[in-house]
């Protein structure tokens, strides 16, 4: 879930929301229109048809507020590429949650399909050793088989 955060372009207010097939659009006052997967917000995306269009222009056209969904969206955040910053497990506890109320009320769950999600960090590339022959890096591995093919000479 996102706060309202003040916005970084006073003339950027909600004028429309919109939602189809993965994508999440939003046509701003000043002209701009922002569209972003609603994968970036994962409320959205394992929400309903109904729900998703039960929203509020909160904070004079600032924010997007979905009262079923606790979800709060800022226009300031998504005019700088934020998604949601939940959790992975808050977001899993919800939908469980989800899961259990649709069960208990009769009515048939959304279809929801969780897929593990990995974050990919790709690793630093190392610092090139000081006094180390070229196209060696500093890991120590690595230096000590320099060091080695060196003394063999």
């Amino acid at each position: 879930m996102n706060t309202s955060e003040t916005n970084s372009e006073p003339d950027a207010r909600v004028a429309e929301v919109s939602f189809s097939r993965g994508i999440f659009k939003v046509r701003l006052t000043n002209g701009r229109t922002v569209v972003v997967p609603t994968a970036l917000f994962p409320r959205l995306e394992f929400a309903t048809r109904a729900e998703r269009q039960h929203f509020e222009v909160i904070g004079n056209g600032s924010g997007i507020h979905w009262p079923a969904l606790d979800e709060d969206i800022s226009i300031s955040g998504l005019l700088q590429g934020r998604g949601s910053a939940e959790s992975p497990k808050s977001i899993l506890q919800w939908i469980m949650a989800r899961r259990d109320k649709f069960s208990t009320a009769d009515q048939e769950a959304p279809a929801i399909k969780i897929i593990r999600t990995v974050a990919h960090v790709s690793p630093a590339k190392k610092p090139i050793a000081k006094n180390a022959p070229k196209g060696t890096s500093s890991g120590p591995h690595k230096q000590r088989r320099v060091a080695r093919r060196q003394s063999s000479k």
